[in-house]
This record gives C-alpha cells, sequence and structure tokens, in this order.
C-alpha cells in the first residue's frame, strides 16, 4: 500500500501505476506490480502446503516444501523488482539470503526421518 518492493518499468497489460505522491514508487510509471506476484505465490504456496499437509507427510517436509517454494518465487519476483538493495555481482542480497533458505527447505525436505512419531 506504501508503494514500497516495487517493480521495474513495462508495458505489460496489467502494469500498475502509482499516483500517490507518498508513495515510495515512481510516480505515474507502469510498473511491474510485483506486490501481487508475491501474492499470487502466497496463494499457491498455501493451497500446495494444506494439499501436501493433509497427505501425512513427514516432519519438516512441510516446512521444507515451503522454504523451496517461497524461495524458488521470491529469487524469481526479485528480477522484476527495481527497488534493488545492494548486490554480490551475479545477485541481490535478497536472492542470496533467499537461496539460502532455499537450499535449507531441499535439505529439509529430502531428508530421511530420523525420528518415528507414535501416537
Amino acid at each position: 500500500m506504501a508503494g514500497c518492493c516495487y517493480g521495474a518499468k513495462t508495458h505489460v497489460p496489467w502494469a500498475v501505476i502509482f499516483s500517490d505522491p507518498g508513495s515510495l514508487a515512481p510516480i505515474g510509471v507502469p510498473l511491474h506490480p510485483t506486490q501481487l506476484y508475491q501474492s499470487a505465490g502466497a496463494f499457491i504456496t498455501f493451497v500446495t502446503l494444506v494439499w501436501f499437509g493433509r497427505r501425512g507427510v513427514a516432519p519438516g517436509r512441510v516446512a521444507g516444501l515451503y522454504l523451496i517454494m517461497f524461495g524458488v518465487f521470491r529469487i524469481f519476483i526479485e528480477y522484476f523488482r527495481a527497488d534493488w538493495r545492494g548486490d554480490f555481482g551475479f545477485a541481490s542480497v535478497t536472492q542470496v539470503v533467499t537461496g539460502c533458505f532455499l537450499l535449507l527447505g531441499v535439505y529439509l525436505f529430502t531428508r530421511k526421518n530420523r525420528s518415528s512419531v507414535h501416537a
């Protein structure tokens, strides 16, 4: 709502244009709606986790899947953002940190469950 996390300039038909002078985003410029992209990714993640979680999976796998999905969506969305906040030359700080979460997610999702849960 404040215009933060705004996208890069674009000419796609679904571009958003901020008009509030108090916005952090550039005013009057068509931008990628990265906030909506993130919301769509979060909704897809939610639906997937609910479906997956109801299948009685091993502890840690749902959390791992969340970290994987969040990481993939966030790294992808960062390419459409215009409020770049530092970089490592090949990726933004956000992409590198999110990549670490993604790797942790892969570990949690694929590891063998060493403890069994007894009801």
